[in-house]
């Protein structure tokens, strides 16, 4: 969460428009150099009407607030196609390659199973030395799940595309675009566990290697002692 440089009202930094506006600039010691600030939805709508007031035009030539909302939707779903735009691509090339084969009567019973030929694939795709670190060190599993993920995030990212043209609200394609963003983010023990679960599961893992840790520095004491004994 972070204030809108207009309102100073928090909300979350997916929610605001860049504005490069003089007053709503600052100085970003991360990259060194003044950046645009972010203002909500509302704050956009009425600086832009006022803007459109001093310029003497009249109402109706600025953004409307709808408008605005629907530039913020916007600005997720391209955020979302450029983060998946690499396994997309892949997954086009792949759904080609099997097809044109298909088409060409070329089948490959005799190359293992599915999953072995599509493990093939992958590597030509995503390379070959990534995939051979990743079986080596018995981590192909996380590969796989990876995969997976990905399959199902480029179903939720088509999905949200299609409530546009059904006519949903900008309200709820904001807010699939937002799922779609969690969803990618999300890590393996969360994808399946609500917040509140993870940290009920990290506190009792706490409390029970707590003791553990303290018996083994126990022992590495004593053990000490008898050496110099």
């Amino acid at each position: 969460m972070v204030p809108c440089n207009e309102c100073n009202e928090f909300n979350p930094m997916r929610d605001m428009l860049a504005s490069d506006r003089e007053q709503h600039r600052y100085w970003s010691p991360k990259l060194n150099k003044i950046c645009p600030g972010k203002t909500c939805a509302q704050c956009t709508h009425e600086i832009c009407r006022a803007e459109a007031h001093e310029l003497g035009l009249p109402d109706g030539e600025s953004p409307s607030l709808e408008q605005c909302s629907e530039a913020i939707a916007l600005e997720k779903r391209n955020r979302i196609c450029h983060r998946m735009q690499t396994h997309n691509k892949c997954y086009k090339m792949l759904d080609a390659k099997h097809k044109a084969d298909k088409a060409a009567g070329i089948f490959h019973f005799n190359k293992g199973s599915k999953k072995e030929r599509r493990s093939a694939d992958y590597k030509e795709l995503f390379g070959k030395h990534l995939v051979d670190m990743c079986e080596a060190g018995k981590l192909f599993s996380t590969f796989n799940d990876f995969s997976i993920k990905m399959d199902r995030l480029r179903t939720m990212c088509a999905n949200a595309d299609l409530l546009a043209e059904e006519g949903a609200s900008v309200e709820a394609q904001s807010k699939a675009y937002d799922d779609v963003e969690d969803a990618f983010f999300r890590n393996t023990a969360s994808e399946y566990y609500s917040d509140s679960d993870v940290e009920q599961m990290q506190n009792a893992m706490e409390r029970v290697l707590e003791p553990m840790v303290q018996r083994l520095l126990d022992l590495r004491a004593t053990h000490l002692v008898n050496e110099r004994a």
